[in-house]
């Protein structure tokens, strides 16, 4: 009796890790991304999916997304606070117009326990080096943080670990181009957190999400002297 319910857990653990929730993500021809010169997403770039967590369970807020995103050290607190689910590149999953756009499936989601139910988010990068996370947030010059709160959209949610469906999450679901005919406008619940919706236009000629700048240490650095700089002359010249 003993060997024969060992049997049957065994199996029962198979078929459960056999059937792990997986996500398919992608950006849609009709809305993809763009670099801030407006050209459209060179291939190769890195993709990333995962939560923002502020280390209480909750998400990390938008305001501190924004401002920890100006700057390669703040890149690094982000990823600090990132739990990634997967990755993927642009231009992967695609035959034609792969850049500025991409399609993957993840038969697997890489901490889906922890991830169970958190908010999905979108963070994409443009930079020298792709080969890895890490070269990735040393060479970053853009990136762009995006999602639709679980509130409008349920499916923005990760999935449970014992859920055997795929949960499918892209960046037209921000726009009114999942609908016909569209006007290719952001959606009112759409958090675009970092970088902006157009100005350039995709391949269908729909809007794309454009990445922010993210500026060398030392150009805050001299922004701040500069300030400083200009405070001083005005505070001598009121004397």
């Amino acid at each position: 009796m003993k060997q024969t319910l060992s049997i049957f857990s065994l199996i029962a653990i198979l078929s459960a890790s056999a059937q792990a929730a997986a996500l398919t993500a992608q950006a849609s021809a009709r809305n993809g991304y763009d670099a801030v010169d407006g050209t459209d997403l060179e291939v190769g770039n890195l993709v990333r999916f995962g939560w923002f967590n502020d280390g209480a369970g909750g998400n990390l807020s938008d305001s501190a997304i924004q401002a920890s995103a100006k700057d390669p050290a703040g890149l690094l607190f982000l990823n600090s606070r990132f739990v990634e689910a997967a990755t993927t590149k642009i231009g992967d999953g695609l035959s034609t117009n792969q850049a500025g756009r991409f399609s993957t499936s993840v038969p697997a989601i890489a901490n889906a326990q922890t991830l169970a139910g958190k908010q999905i988010y979108f963070w994409v990068f443009r930079a020298s080096n792709n080969t890895s996370v890490a070269t990735t947030l040393a060479t970053a010059t853009e990136t762009s943080i995006i999602y639709m709160p679980i509130s409008a959209a349920s499916s923005w949610a990760f999935p449970a670990d014992f859920d055997t469906g795929t949960t499918t999450v892209s960046t037209s679901q921000l726009t009114d181009a999942t609908t016909t005919p569209s006007n290719n406008a952001l959606l009112p619940t759409a958090k675009v957190v970092v970088g902006q919706f157009g100005p350039g236009l995709g391949v269908t000629g729909r809007q794309s999400f454009t990445l922010a700048p993210v500026p060398e240490p030392t150009t805050f650095g001299l922004i701040g002297f500069g300030a400083v700089s200009l405070l001083a002359r005005r505070r001598k010249a009121n004397l």
